[in-house]
Formats: C-alpha cells, structure tokens, sequence
C-alpha cells in the first residue's frame, strides 16, 4: 500500500514540476522567470524553496508592482515558514493535521490575519495580512516544498486548497482552517451540478489555471490605484492562459468600463454570460457599460435580471440606483440606494449616491445626513468630504464648503477637482490670493483645463494683471472649450481696460457670434466704440443692449451722451430721465441732465438738476463748474463766483482752464 502511495504521490508531484517545466519552455511571459531571479529567491529563502516552485513565478510577475526590498522580504518570510512547517510536521500525521499546522504558524505564530480584498501577494505578506486568494498560494508554495498533493480550487469569488492523493480528498479553508465537503460548498454558494459537470467551479486548477488567477489580482491590484491600461494587458495574459474562465471576462470589462471602452466591456459580458449565465457581476457591468452608452432601459433590464439571481445582493440595488438615477427616475433611484443601505448599512458609496439624490432633490439635511455617514464609514476617504463642500457651496454657506475642501484636500492632496472647487469659494469669499494659489496648482498639473484657465484670468483682472489674464485667456481659447464666448467676452474687458480697444472690439463682435442675447457684450462694445470715435457704432450697441434688456442705468447715460454728442437733446434728455428714474442716486446722470437742459436753455430745470448732483456728489468739482455757468447765463454773478471757486478748491489743477473765467465774474461782481 505504501509503494502504491509512493507511486502516485511521485506521478502527481513529477505532473506538476513537468507542468511547470513545460511552462517555461512555453514561456507565454516573453522569457519566462530569469534563472538568475530564481537563483536569488532559492537563496533569500535560505534554500527552501527549490527551482521550480510556483512562488519564483508569482514574484517575477509580480516585480513590477513590488519593490526589490518587498520580494526579498516576502522570499524570506516564505523560507521560515516552510522551516517551521517541516519542524512541525511528521509523515505519519494525518492530512488534515498537517493543513492546520500549516495555518497555526501562518496565523498564530507569524500573526497573519484575514482581511478580504487583498490582491498584492508581497503586500500581504509585508503586511502579515491575506485573502483566500493570498493564503492559497502561500499554502500551495508551501505544500510544493513538502510534496504534498495540494491544488488550488475555485469556487465563485472564492479560493481553497485541496489535498487530493487520488485516496484521500480535502478541502481546507486556508483563512479559517476549516474543513468543508463540496456539498457544503454548493450549498453555501448556490451551485448546482451544471456547475461541476462544466468544470467551472471545484475542480483543481491546472498550471494555467493557477497563474490566471495570479494575473487576475494583479489586475485587482491595478485598478484599485486607477492603473487600468495595465491591468487590461494582465487581464489579456489571464484569459490567454484561461479563457474559460469568465471572471477574466468580468474583470476585463471592469478595465473596459473604467477606460471608456463601453462596447468592448459589453462583448466580454456576453463571453462570461456564455460561459456561466448566472454570473451577476457580468450583468452588472454590462448594465454599466449600456448606461454610460445612453441605454438605460437595457441597463435596468440587466441590473433586473441580476437581482433576480442575488436578491439581497446590495451591489445591484446599487446600479440598480444609479441607472435610475442616470435615467432621470430619482425616486426609484432614492428606493434602490435605501434598500442597498439596509441590505448593507456600511456601503459607503450608497450613502454617497443617495446623498446626491437627496442635494439633487434640494432636500439638504438628509444629503448632509447621508455624506456625513459615508465620512463616519470611511474617515480616511476625501470623496464624501469634497461632496459635503459642495452641499454647502450650493447652500451658499462658503466658510463651511472651504472647511470641507480644505479637509478633502488634506487627505487627496493632488485631487486636482476638489482643488478646483475650493479655489471657486475662495473666489466668491473674495480671497482672491488663495483662488489664485489653487488654480495655478490645478494648472501645473492640468495644463487641459481651460476653465481653470478662465477662472484664473478673472482672478487676474480683478488683481489689475489684465496682462496675466489676457494669457490665461488665450490659453483657455486654445483648448476649444464650450464657454468660448464667456472667454472672448472677458478677454475683451480686459483688452478695454488697458485701452486696447481694436482689439476688445474684436472679442466683442466674436463672443456675439456664440451668445448674440447677452446685454452685456453689445454694452461693452458700445463703450469701446464711442472710445474710438465710432459713435454710431456705440449708439447701435447701446440701443440693442436696451432693446435685449441690459437693466443698468449706466446704458441710458451712456446713450444720453451720444445723443448729446450727435446734437439730439431731446432724446439725450429722455435718456438722462431714464437712467435717473432707474437709480434716482445716480449724481453722474443728475449732471448730464443739467448739461442737457441748458443746451436748450431751460436754466430753471438745469439748476434744479444740478442742485441735485451737488447733494448727491458734494466733492465733485464738475458739478461747481457747471452750475456756475447756470448761474452766470442766469446773471446770479456772485453765486457763480462762489461755484467757480469751491471748484478750483476741490482740485486746483482746473485754474489753467477756469482763470480767465474766474476773473471775469470778480470783474462783473465787483463792477460798481
């Protein structure tokens, strides 16, 4: 009995070294594992671990994720645990004695804990951390240099061992050190005989089998850190290795999704679906992928169908939440995220969502609620604080959107959108030197941005840098963004401010090409051309401003003075009453008034308007001037003397132009 035990044991052992061996000379890795990387990791497990151990290759693969320090310390770790393994273990013990000495030194004695969703095999073992997935290789490695028959087995999202001698089958929980039949198994993950008799689920995997699903969490590995080019090409070396496997398939949409390959991830949906039709996280991202495509009556059909195999399975109320929401039914959208949260009241991203529905709703408090407990779940994530900012910033309740920014940003420094967001609220709190500093970090680092570049030019203009703001507004045209005629629009105010008038004539006439219902524009346009003598030009522009419903007093008085310039009083005047009727404290408009009453010599209405402007603008030298001419037309010679005086008072630089006036009135008042 022994020889025959031997005999079998040696097929087994010599199958799976072949297998390895022949891996090599396939080499489906270009060239394959360097003997002198497995020379290195022989010696850095203090020769435990012999040539063709499957824990040379999960290394090399994964070198490009873990540093040279991570390997050796994981090649090191894995040497003393197969030490204390062949310590602790005697030939005659029984098969599941050895398997639970094996989890006694990896979870006692090592102090390896469980932790679900680690992809990284170094990081684990660096961490003293693991998974199914991480304690099966570990165990597999381990059972290679003991010689062992131990396999890797699949089950739906979930890896254990086998010991399978051809004699005696068991199945070990490398997380639990458990032992469970197969039935247990289909029981708990509600397989049925199609299941096995496919062999897509509790068989022993193969060489190929095995390393596809290493490739597969290296590819996890990658998308958790948004690396998702990358993870796609380990996700094509998975599927090469076994395309059998719909899980590849699955993960690769996950890939394709993320990239905005939406068709692609639908046609990897349709190989899992033909590989296993219950597989839900393919209906899953195939509904992603058809709502980001605009079909989100396809979508709810898969999100459906997924519910109907995993009733209680939070996830899909989740899409199923979201692709409500996509298609505008936030009821239904709020009615699935509440049911994912009370089939999992730890779903942070549910209560995120759900807190969109509610801010989208105007419904504050419970958004506030909802974000609040998504920070309670998950305090080290910036996501629900930058959306709480937002909450707030829409509330206009500004100090508190710039605490929570400010907060998200200290724990995602290079979120380049919550950034942004806080520099808009220093902005409109007037903190035009932080709004500065936030922007330019955005703009080093996304030179694509061209709102940003908008933004910025503002805050430039209103520091009196129109320069700075002409540039930032010329790199915001060259990125072709949607708001070209807000950006030609400010870069024409800004060409205005620093007298460049051709060219903020231009800008005007461009941005009216995009929005030709702007008041402003035409107002602006109008100015700029009066400036350079076209006033024709301007008293277009002003009317249409008017007629378009620029709402400013500032249109009429500046149309009154065209008017005035043209010779026609009586519509000068019906635009100065105008202006003043829309701000009666307008003491600029009281002047004109004046002006334009006397031009048609009602010196009664021109002093009583300019009385009005002294009341409202006592320091304006202009007005003195003025009503001094009133009252010299009227003969009130002494008070046009005072006037004239208090004028030269209030700025001295006017005697060159008023001397000779001035001496003509003392001349008249002291005329016996």
């Amino acid at each position: 009995m022994k020889f025959k035990l031997l005999v079998l044991f040696v097929f087994l052992f010599t199958t799976l070294v072949a297998a390895q061996y022949d891996h090599y000379a396939k080499s489906p890795y270009k060239e394959g594992v360097p003997r002198d990387f497995v020379r290195d990791g022989i010696r850095l497990s203090d020769n435990q671990l012999s040539e063709f151990n499957v824990f040379h290759v999960m290394m090399f693969l994964e070198s490009e994720l873990a540093t040279p320090d991570e390997t050796a310390a994981a090649y090191r770790l894995i040497g003393d645990m197969i030490k204390r393994v062949k310590k602790s273990t005697t030939p005659e013990m029984s098969v599941e004695s050895k398997l639970a000495v094996v989890y006694d030194i990896v979870s006692s004695q090592l102090g390896f804990a469980y932790e679900g969703g680690v992809n990284s095999l170094c990081s684990g073992m660096g961490k003293h951390v693991l998974d199914c997935d991480i304690g099966g290789y570990l165990f597999i490695a381990v059972g290679m240099e003991m010689d062992w028959p131990l396999y890797a087995v699949e089950a739906p999202q979930h890896l254990f061992v086998r010991w399978d001698d051809g004699r005696t089958i068991l199945n070990f929980e490398t997380t639990s050190g458990t032992v469970s039949s197969n039935i247990a198994y289909m029981k708990e993950m509600n397989l049925d005989m199609k299941h096995l008799k496919s062999g897509l689920y509790l068989h022993n995997l193969k060489w190929e089998e095995l390393v596809s699903n290493f490739y597969l969490n290296m590819a996890s590995e990658l998308m958790t850190v948004d690396n998702y080019p990358r993870a796609r090409v380990l996700l094509d070396r998975a599927i090469e290795l076994n395309p059998g496997d719909p899980d590849g398939y699955v993960n690769r949409s996950n890939a394709l999704n993320a990239l905005g390959e939406y068709r692609l991830a639908i046609e990897d949906c349709n190989r899992a679906l033909k590989i296993n039709p219950d597989e839900v996280s393919a209906y899953i991202n195939r509904g992603t992928a058809k709502d980001q495509l605009g079909d989100h009556a396809g979508a709810l059909d898969d999100a459906r169908i997924a519910l109907k195999l995993e009733p209680d399975n939070p996830k899909i109320w989740f899409n199923l939440g979201l692709f409500h929401k996509n298609s505008g039914d936030m009821r239904r959208a709020l009615e699935d995220y509440t049911r994912s949260i009370e089939l999992n009241n730890r779903y942070e991203k549910a209560y995120i969502n759900r807190g969109f529905v509610f801010l989208d709703r105007e419904e504050f408090r419970q958004a506030e609620n909802d974000f609040l407990a998504a920070i309670e779940l998950v305090p080290e994530d910036s996501a629900p604080y930058s959306y709480l900012g937002s909450l707030y910033f829409k509330q206009e309740k500004y100090a508190e959107a710039l605490a929570y920014f400010s907060r998200a940003i200290e724990l995602e420094p290079d979120n380049l959108t919550t950034r942004y967001n806080r520099a808009v609220v220093y902005s409109r709190m007037n903190d035009l030197t932080n709004a500065l500093a936030d922007y330019t970090i955005v703009l080093n680092s996304d030179r694509e941005n061209g709102s940003a570049f908008l933004n910025r030019g503002l805050i430039y203009s209103q520091l009196g840098d129109e320069l700075s703001a002409i540039s930032d507004y010329n790199a915001a045209l060259a990125l072709n963004p949607e708001n070209v005629g807000d950006i030609y629009l400010n870069r024409g105010i800004s060409y205005q401010t620093i007298g460049r008038m051709r060219e903020a004539i231009e800008d005007y006439t461009r941005a009216i090409r995009y929005d030709s219902t702007n008041a402003d524009i035409f107002y602006n346009r109008g100015n700029a051309k009066y400036d350079v003598g076209d006033i024709d030009g301007a008293l277009s522009d002003y009317s249409t401003a008017i007629d378009i419903g620029f709402s400013e007093a500032s249109v009429y008085y500046n149309r009154a003075i065209v008017y005035r310039k043209k010779g026609d009083f009586r519509k000068a005047i019906h635009d100065a009453d105008w202006s003043i009727k829309m701000n009666p404290q307008y003491g600029d408009a009281w002047l004109l008034l004046s002006m334009l009453k006397m031009e048609i010599e009602d010196f009664d209405g021109a002093l009583e308007s300019v009385n009005r402007a002294i009341v409202l603008q006592p320091d304006n030298p202009s007005s003195f001037v003025n009503r001094a001419n009133i009252q010299y037309r009227m003969k009130n010679y002494k008070s046009a003397l005072k006037d004239i005086n208090r004028a030269l008072t209030l700025n001295p630089s006017l005697l060159n132009d008023y001397r000779e006036f001035q001496q003509h009135l003392i001349n008249l008042v002291e005329r016996p």
